[in-house]
């Protein structure tokens, strides 16, 4: 049995039972789900990561062709997982991570496997290599695959939603445009927080014409469900709707 198969057995026998992968299934659709919690996937990630890390993602990558290529199922979890490694593994050169990130994040299908992707040594990586990453990130935005743009757009909200980037990430904000979904609440997810901590350099996208009209009645929502934003700055940005 290779390392892939013996985490798919891992996985499978952490798992909280078939109730917990129907409730699951109902929050990530479209996606097969085996039913384990985060936190323990991250503990196994951990486990990974200390040993043959790039044997186990090797595998899991022709696997996960293999599978596709015969049309046979594979988990969200089993996808996830690949991403918590990354997540965890240090000492990597940035264009290498970067190289494996990419094959990670071409094979998302849900939402949840996008937004439970970190970047390993974050703070070190980006401000050694923030330009490379940015770009890096910026071209997934730009992908019209749903998935690969929502990665890209949440990833830049997560590590540049910071005074050096702010102002390239609502030039980002203003020209997306996708279709999709989920590709959507994130651009509207990502200009929400850009609110949030920048308000009055982010308040005049919400009355900008080219802003997609979807992602600003979305990000609208969501600030006003915020705990952290003032009833007067709720009621100007509903203004923007009208």
């Amino acid at each position: 049995m290779d390392i892939y198969d013996k985490v798919r057995d891992m996985l499978a026998a952490i798992s909280e039972g078939a109730q917990y992968a129907e409730w699951s299934g109902h929050l990530i659709p479209g996606v097969a789900v085996m039913g384990v919690r985060i936190p323990a996937m991250r503990r196994l990630a951990r486990d990974i990561a200390s040993g043959d890390w790039r044997g186990y993602l090797t595998e899991a990558q022709a696997a996960s062709r293999r599978r596709q290529a015969a049309g046979e199922m594979e988990f969200m979890e089993e996808r996830l997982m690949q991403g918590l490694v990354l997540g965890t593994v240090k000492g990597l050169p940035t264009p290498e991570y970067l190289e494996l990130t990419a094959a990670f994040a071409s094979r998302i299908q849900s939402w949840a496997e996008c937004d439970s992707f970190s970047i390993s040594e974050s703070r070190k990586r980006i401000e050694r290599d923030g330009e490379t990453i940015f770009s890096f990130l910026q071209r997934f935005a730009r992908s019209e695959r749903e998935y690969e743009a929502r990665f890209g757009i949440v990833m830049l909200m997560k590590y540049f939603c910071t005074p050096p980037y702010i102002d390239r990430l609502l030039d980002e904000l203003r020209t997306f445009s996708h279709s999709g979904y989920y590709a959507r609440m994130g651009a509207a997810w990502a200009l929400a927080e850009c609110f949030i901590k920048f308000p009055s350099l982010t308040e005049p996208l919400f009355h900008n014409a080219a802003l997609d009209s979807q992602v600003r009645r979305m990000a609208v929502r969501k600030v006003c469900d915020s705990l952290r934003v003032c009833d007067d700055a709720k009621r100007r940005l509903r203004q923007s709707l009208a």
